[in-house]
């Protein structure tokens, strides 16, 4: 069987354009082992106000080194965080049509991360709840896990592929800027460019709108059955018509 592979740093509360990419793979590399960038995604995420106006959601890290890798990277207080979370999502979306949806979601990630000391554990806990509660099913492997014996860029795509028997590698539309397609097909693994803006299936929302938002706004004003059948729509849009 040929399998798609994505490769993908683990996010919080991942923006609704990354949790699709993710969520319409055979298997998701979990790239754990690379430098945790502050002010980006590992740690924050658009969700809206009382006034529906897009604002950052921050998980609060403890500090560390400038080059530390993700995996190292660790929470302040993860019983704090979901507090935090029930709360602004109590605050702020509680008249969405799906609150209760996100309110029971919320009492999980609360129930399974609350003795997590680490964001990348924490990350990857609060989307695979998203993938179970969605019976969105895939594998998962953290690259921290798998040797590679390079060091190059494509090399390592490569490598990682070929190592979870993946002739197929889901790659974002900006990955064009470095992706040795040549090199790819001589290894025998297929790019597949994923891009949110080329999906097709709308339903009665903007999804340009919601494309930096986390996954759950999205869930909140749309419902988790929307989210799931959109996900097998890009599925079929974007993947399986290249196999």
């Amino acid at each position: 069987m040929n399998k798609a592979l994505v490769i993908h740093q683990p996010n919080f509360l991942p923006r609704l354009k990354v949790f699709i990419k993710i969520a319409i793979s055979d298997s998701w590399v979990i790239y754990d082992d690379v430098q945790y960038v502050r002010r980006e995604w590992q740690n924050r995420v658009y969700l809206r106000d009382a006034e529906h106006r897009s604002i950052l959601f921050t998980a609060p890290v403890k500090k560390a080194d400038f080059h530390e890798k993700i995996n190292k990277i660790q929470l302040e207080n993860v019983l704090l965080l979901n507090e935090h979370l029930a709360k602004h999502f109590q605050c702020n979306y509680s008249k969405a049509p799906y609150y209760n949806w996100v309110e029971a979601y919320l009492d999980s990630v609360k129930q399974e991360t609350r003795n997590v000391c680490d964001l990348s554990t924490y990350n990857v806990i609060c989307t695979n709840i998203a993938f179970r509660l969605l019976d969105i099913k895939l594998e998962e492997i953290y690259s921290s896990q798998i040797y590679l014996t390079t060091t190059d860029r494509n090399g390592k795509l490569i490598e990682l592929c070929r190592k979870n028997g993946s002739t197929y590698y889901i790659c974002g539309s900006g990955g064009k800027t470095y992706i040795n397609e040549t090199v790819f097909r001589q290894a025998g693994v297929n790019i597949i460019y994923y891009d949110y803006s080329q999906i097709s299936y709308i339903d009665s929302c903007s999804l340009d709108y919601y494309r930096n938002n986390s996954f759950l706004d999205f869930v909140a004003y749309n419902g988790p059955e929307l989210l799931r059948k959109l996900i097998i729509a890009v599925k079929q849009q974007q993947i399986e018509c290249f196999k």
